[in-house]
């Protein structure tokens, strides 16, 4: 029946010198198609039931191995699509710049534990950390996920530094399976230039200063999270305007021809001889350059670099020549009187409104005085001041409630 349904088949197979062939076909697991396996003999062969059994245990064997692969590409692409939810952008504070990079082992497919979150903890604090929990594939990103979401749970709920380790550590050894995972956790103040730090089992921060010096932030380690030996430690040190800080897992500095602390000591150097002007982006490629290279890397790598700029956001320019102290009457005006009437001491007038698009502010100096300090808001052209200023005039109660806003900000103006 082969020779009449596939004539042309028979004809090529004999050409080319096969003198027996068999073909099975191949069924998932759930008994969908899979495709066909084919055998093909030089010599004339006997198809007895051994024969016939070995060909349908290695029809079996292709099975499972086409299944595992697709198994195997549907986890991964599971766990990096996680991975990448779970790494975010970090979070902005004026006078910080931060840059991260998340590179996945080229020795193997797998996603490894690896990762790093920023959270802002007020107006003048930033926390960042970066952490490694043990495995990988799905496991060790659904580890991830919990270890990185109870840190951030933490800090937001305003746990100390030196308490946040512990804690999560005390609430994973009620878990039935063990969870290891190491993290090193800084907390910037830019108000106060200090920077608080701990590590639990994980390769130290860096910190590079202005005048070039780089420090180990190793004064604050405890054991690995998960593990029954946790306490209470935290350091500060000095973090001033210029200051640049690296976090990194240890995939960045370990190898296996050289120890952890040579690699440490290699991003040191790098870190003493970049520019001061480098930006984190350089920063990072400057250090995997220098670690990475060429060479084949054995596991995750995540990277985070901080920059203490003190730089505040960018105000556009101004061109006003700063005002006099004026005069405010006290004798409120009419819905639709001249944009120029006075009006009573506690609203403003369309003087100040016009001081205020100048980038100048009006502000209270006891009594009904005011008095004129620079300040950065947009400049209003004449046009739009008039239909501002006669908004404000006819709406006294919209203007006490809107005046606040350029009286008190939450910008740094110092």
């Amino acid at each position: 029946s082969y020779r009449v349904q596939f004539p042309d088949i028979v004809a090529d197979t004999i050409a080319a010198g096969v003198r027996a062939s068999a073909s099975l076909p191949l069924y998932r697991s759930d008994g969908t198609v899979l495709g066909a396996l084919a055998f093909a003999w030089t010599d004339p062969t006997v198809f007895g039931a051994k024969l016939e059994a070995a060909l349908r245990a290695v029809g079996v064997l292709c099975v499972e191995t086409v299944e595992r692969a697709e198994r195997y590409d549907a986890d991964h692409e599971l766990v990096v699509a996680m991975q990448r939810r779970l790494l975010g952008d970090l979070p902005s504070l004026s006078g910080i710049e931060t840059a991260a990079r998340y590179l996945p082992a080229t020795a193997s497919l797998a996603v490894g534990g690896d990762w790093y979150e920023g959270l802002l903890l007020g107006k003048t604090r930033m926390a960042l950390v970066v952490g490694d929990v043990t495995g990988h594939g799905i496991a060790a990103a659904a580890d991830m996920a919990l270890v990185r979401g109870m840190v951030s749970a933490l800090l937001h709920s305003g746990v100390a530094t030196p308490d946040v380790f512990s804690e999560l550590s005390a609430v994973l050894s009620q878990r039935s399976g063990l969870l290891l995972a190491t993290a090193a956790l800084v907390v910037v103040d830019i108000e106060h230039e200090t920077v608080t730090f701990a590590t639990a089992g994980h390769p130290p921060p860096l910190l590079r200063l202005p005048d070039g010096e780089v420090r180990r932030l190793d004064s604050a380690n405890s054991p690995l999270i998960g593990g029954p030996r946790a306490r209470r430690v935290a350091d500060i040190a000095p973090f001033p305007k210029g200051s640049m800080l690296v976090m990194y897992t240890d995939g960045l500095v370990e190898r296996r021809d050289r120890p952890v602390d040579y690699g440490i000591n290699i991003a040191m150097s790098r870190l003493h001889a970049i520019a001061d002007d480098a930006t984190g982006v350089d920063i990072i490629e400057a250090l995997i350059d220098e670690l990475i290279n060429d060479h084949v890397a054995e596991d995750d790598i995540a990277l985070l670099v901080m920059h203490h700029t003190g730089r505040l956001p960018e105000t556009p320019a101004r061109n006003a020549e700063p005002i006099e102290a004026i005069e405010v009457p006290a004798k409120r005006p009419r819905c639709g009187s001249p944009v120029r009437r006075s009006m009573r001491p506690t609203l403003p007038t369309v003087e100040m409104v016009r001081a205020a698009s100048a980038g100048q502010v009006i502000e209270p100096s006891g009594g009904n005085d005011y008095f004129y300090q620079e300040r950065n808001f947009p400049i209003l052209l004449d046009a739009q001041l008039e239909v501002v200023a006669q908004a404000l005039i006819c709406n006294a109660a919209r203007v006490v409630a809107l005046m606040p806003m350029y009286v008190t900000s939450d910008f740094d103006f110092s």
